[in-house]
């Protein structure tokens, strides 16, 4: 596993899971990409981009393989609370997927809301609070930033 697996698991995880692959009218149409937006205005937008690891100190001959290095997510939205709803749900579908119970049919383990990140050897992932962040000068997308740690082993 690597931070490039990483971002990719939780895009496709986030993109075939419910309400965002549903037919709710702000959420199934959120776009979902890997790596920072990069002024673009389509709304609404995830965006999942690496912002580095951690700076934790090793002795001599130490190895450490367990990874957590930091995600920065940015929501862009048309209004700050259709942004807060879209993060809300990003937290819910990745909480979903690690909390599934096993005890439905339809579902094979190991798919979106059902165990997938865990299966794709992510162990966890958690998302700070987000910051409201200026996008545009005009004011014509609200930006959420929120910092995500990945943790998953080599």
């Amino acid at each position: 596993m690597n931070l490039t697996d990483a971002v990719s698991a939780l895009v496709y995880l986030c993109e075939n899971s419910s309400p965002f692959s549903g037919d709710h009218a702000l959420y199934s149409t959120v776009e979902f990409v890997r790596g920072y937006p990069l002024g673009s205005m389509d709304t609404p937008t995830v965006a999942f981009s690496t912002a580095g690891g951690s700076n934790s100190p090793k002795g001599l001959g130490d190895y450490d393989r367990r990874r957590r290095p930091r995600v920065q997510v940015d929501v862009l939205a048309d209004d700050a609370m259709a942004a807060a709803r879209v993060l809300q749900n990003v937290r819910a579908a990745i909480l979903a997927d690690y909390n599934h119970d096993g005890d439905s049919e339809e579902i094979e383990d190991g798919e979106p809301s059902r165990g997938y990140l865990l299966a794709q050897g992510v162990k966890s992932v958690t998302i700070g609070e987000a910051n409201d962040a200026v996008w545009d000068e005009a004011g014509r997308v609200k930006r959420l930033v929120a910092d995500a740690v990945v943790e998953f082993f080599d």
